[in-house]
């Protein structure tokens, strides 16, 4: 269970020149794990071992092939269930992904949608986004390149997203009201009253 005392708080230093992160993760115990957030969006492939991926009220069991994904300021956090646990992550600023018209969907629905609902990798894609995977692996060894980790980030979101449907009236309208407040306890790093937590957010306790 996500506890907020808890959780580390990471800072991503991206811009339009640079606007997604990759990271190749390899997790060797099994009792590794930590809770973080941070600003930018997330989406994450597992190529070796299982782990449980947990959010606020919300948790799954994944293994090869499957994908996570974690919204802005969204409190997420992971358990390792076999390991090894290789992971390749996507840290990808919102307002690139938000703005991109490079594919003919709205592919920040999947991850403005809840936990519970986001999209799914079906057991028949699996062995596609582990070939992919694997070139992705390769690609990056050699040397960071904006435009690779564009390419790659996108033909995932289509492996994931290309049988979807968002849920209708999706509302983001909770989620965005708390964005205010989680940024002040990711600034300040101490601890903050509920009275200041609310009124950052127009509310009153």
């Amino acid at each position: 269970m996500i506890n907020e005392v808890d959780l580390k708080r990471f800072y991503f230093e991206l811009d339009e020149n640079k606007p997604i992160e990759v990271i190749i993760n390899q997790h060797d115990a099994d009792d590794e794990g930590w809770f973080d957030m941070h600003y930018e969006l997330e989406i994450g492939v597992i190529t070796k071992g299982r782990m449980k991926r947990e959010y606020f009220n919300y948790d799954m069991e994944i293994g090869l092939g499957e994908i996570w994904l974690c919204n802005l300021w969204e409190p997420h956090g992971f358990e390792i269930l076999e390991a090894p646990c290789e992971v390749i992550v996507f840290v990808i600023d919102p307002t690139y992904l938000a703005h991109s018209k490079f594919l003919n969907r709205k592919v920040m629905d999947a991850f403005n949608a809840s936990p519970a609902l986001r999209p799914k990798i079906s057991s028949a894609k699996r062995s596609e986004v582990l070939d992919l995977s694997a070139k992705m692996k390769k690609q990056f060894a050699l040397r960071e390149d904006a435009d690779w980790a564009k390419l790659y980030l996108f033909e995932l979101l289509l492996h994931l997203t290309e049988s979807w449907e968002a849920p209708k009236n999706q509302s983001t309208e909770s989620r965005d009201s708390i964005h205010a407040a989680l940024r002040l306890i990711f600034d300040e790093k101490r601890l903050i009253t509920t009275e200041e937590a609310a009124s950052v957010c127009n509310l009153s306790v």
